[in-house]
C-alpha cells in the first residue's frame, strides 16, 4: 500500500504535468523546442540517477533511497510552483527527476519481494494497475485545478501528495529492505556510473538539441560523438570490473535482451501520445483543460483495467503472447492517430490514444516478469533501475524526435514554432502545418513499435 500510494503521487504529478505544459507555455511565451525542457530535463535526471540508484538501493537497502527521493520530489515541487520563469521550472524538473530516478530505482524491487516468482505477473499487473489509475486521475485533476485556479497549484498539490507518500513510506516493512551493516559506497562502481552518466547525457542532450539545431549542428554532431565514446568506454570498463553497476553478461540471457530491446521499441513509440496529444487537443480542436483533462483520463483507464488482467494470464500461459498482443494493439493506435486531420472528430483522438493505452497495458507487466525472472534476486535494484531508465530515455528521445519533425514541418511551411500562435481559432495555415508534422510523427512511431513484435 505505501508503494502504492507513492507511484500513485508520483504518476499523477508526471500525467498532470503534460496537461498543463500548453499553459505554461503560453504564461512564459515560450517555444515548442524550450517548453519541451520542462519534461527533458526532469526524465534526463530521472535517466541518470536510475542505475546508479537502484544499485545503491541493492548495497544498503531500497527503503531509505525511496524515503530520499520522495524528499526530492516534494521539496523541489514546491519551488517549481513559485516560478518566476520557464527556465526556473525547468531547474526545479531537473532536481525533482533526480528524487524521481531514486523512487524508480527502488519501487519495483519492493514489489517483487513481496510475491513468488510464480506470482510476478500478478504483482506487476497491480503496479501497471496503480500506475494506469495515476495516468488517468493525473490529466483529470490538472484540468480541474488549471480551469479553478492555475498551473502553480499543481505543483503545490504535488507537495502535498509527497509528504503523504512520505509518511506511507515509513510504515514500510525493515524486512528487506535494512540498512546494511556497512555502507558500502566504495563497492559501487562509480567509474561506471562516469561513463555510463556522460554517455546518456550526451545522447539525450543531442537528440533534444537537434530539434531547433538540425543533425548537422556542429554541437549535436559532438554530444552525439561523446555518447558513442563513452558508450564505448562504459561496455570496456564493464566488462573488466569485478563489481560492475550493470553486468553486461545479463545481455547474453536471451530474454533478458529480446524483452529489454522490445520494451525500447514500444515506449519510444508509445511516449509520442503522452506529449503531443494535450497539444492536439487543446490547439487545434480547441478544448479547455477540463476537458482535454477529462479525456487524457479517460484513455488511461484501460491500464488499471487490463494491466491485472494480463499480469495474472501471463503467469498462466507465459509473457510472451501478452507483449505481442500489445504492441500490435498500441501500433494500431498509432496508425489511427496518424490519420487524423485538423477536422477530425475528438472521437478519432479518443480511439488512438484508447488503443495506444490498451496496448501498454497488455505489453508492461508481462514484459518487466520476463525481464526480471530473467536474473537473480541480488540484481532486482539495479535491473528494475535499469528498466525504468529505457522506459524514461526512450520517453526523452521520442519527445525530440516528435519536436523535431513537427517543428520541421512548420517552419517548411514559413511558421515559427511557437506554441502561443496555435489557438484554434486562428487562420488554418499554421494549424494545418502543425496537424501536418503530427501526422508524420504518428506514422513513423506505429511503424518503430510494429518491429517490437520480431
Amino acid at each position: 500500500m505505501a508503494i502504492a500510494i507513492g507511484m500513485f503521487a508520483m504518476v499523477t504529478d508526471q500525467s498532470g504535468l503534460m496537461i498543463a505544459l500548453p499553459y505554461i507555455s503560453e504564461h512564459f511565451n515560450a517555444s515548442l523546442p524550450t517548453a519541451q525542457w520542462v519534461m527533458i530535463a526532469y526524465l534526463l535526471a530521472i535517466s541518470i540517477f536510475l542505475l546508479p540508484m537502484g544499485k545503491l538501493a541493492d548495497l544498503i537497502g531500497h527503503k531509505y533511497i525511496y524515503i530520499l527521493g520522495l524528499g526530492m520530489l516534494s521539496g523541489n515541487a514546491l519551488l517549481a510552483g513559485f516560478a518566476p520563469s520557464i527556465y526556473w521550472i525547468i531547474l526545479a524538473s531537473f532536481l525533482r527527476g533526480i528524487g524521481s530516478g531514486m523512487c524508480q530505482g527502488s519501487t519495483m524491487a519492493i514489489v517483487i519481494s513481496v510475491f513468488g516468482p510464480g506470482e510476478r505477473g500478478k504483482a506487476l499487473g497491480l503496479y501497471i494497475s496503480v500506475v494506469g489509475i495515476g495516468a488517468a486521475i493525473g490529466p483529470l485533476l490538472a484540468g480541474a485545478v488549471i480551469n479553478e485556479f492555475t498551473w502553480r497549484w499543481l505543483f503545490f498539490l504535488s507537495t502535498f501528495w509527497g509528504i503523504c507518500s512520505i509518511v506511507a513510506a515509513t510504515t514500510l516493512d525493515n524486512g528487506s529492505n535494512n540498512l546494511k551493516s556497512s555502507l558500502r559506497l566504495g563497492s559501487l562502481d562509480w567509474v561506471g556510473v562516469l561513463f555510463f552518466s556522460t554517455s546518456l547525457v550526451a545522447l539525450l542532450l543531442g537528440m533534444s538539441r537537434s530539434s531547433a539545431m538540425g543533425f548537422s549542428n556542429l554541437l549535436v554532431i559532438g554530444l552525439l560523438g561523446i555518447f558513442v565514446i563513452f558508450g564505448i568506454c562504459f561496455v570496456f570498463w564493464e566488462s573488466k570490473n569485478d563489481n560492475p553497476i550493470l553486468g553486461l553478461n545479463l545481455f547474453r540471457r536471451k530474454n533478458f535482451s529480446l524483452g529489454i530491446g522490445s520494451a525500447m521499441l514500444f515506449f519510444l513509440g508509445n511516449a509520442s501520445v503522452l506529449f503531443v496529444m494535450p497539444f492536439y487537443l487543446q490547439s487545434v480542436l480547441g478544448y479547455p483543460a477540463s476537458k482535454v483533462g477529462l479525456m487524457t483520463a479517460a484513455s488511461y483507464l484501460a491500464v488499471p483495467i487490463i494491466g491485472p488482467v494480463s499480469g495474472r494470464l501471463s503467469d498462466r500461459f507465459g509473457p510472451v503472447k501478452f507483449m505481442v498482443m500489445g504492441i500490435v494493439i498500441c501500433s494500431l493506435g498509432l496508425l489511427v492517430l496518424a490519420n487524423i486531420s485538423i477536422t477530425s472528430s475528438w472521437n478519432v483522438a479518443m480511439l488512438g490514444m484508447i488503443l495506444a493505452n490498451i496496448g501498454l497495458g497488455f505489453f508492461y507487466g508481462p514484459n518487466n516478469k520476463i525481464i526480471l525472472n530473467s536474473v537473480s534476486s541480488g540484481d532486482h535494484g539495479v535491473v528494475s533501475g535499469f528498466v525504468h531508465l529505457i522506459r524514461n530515455s526512450m520517453h526523452v528521445v521520442s519527445m525530440a524526435i516528435t519536436v523535431s519533425i513537427i517543428t520541421m514541418a512548420m517552419v517548411s511551411a514559413g511558421f515559427e514554432p511557437n506554441l502561443s500562435d496555435l489557438p484554434a481559432d486562428n487562420a488554418s495555415g499554421i494549424l494545418s502545418s502543425f496537424v501536418a508534422g503530427f501526422k508524420r510523427v504518428f506514422w513513423l512511431f506505429g511503424s518503430i513499435v510494429c518491429l517490437g513484435v520480431i
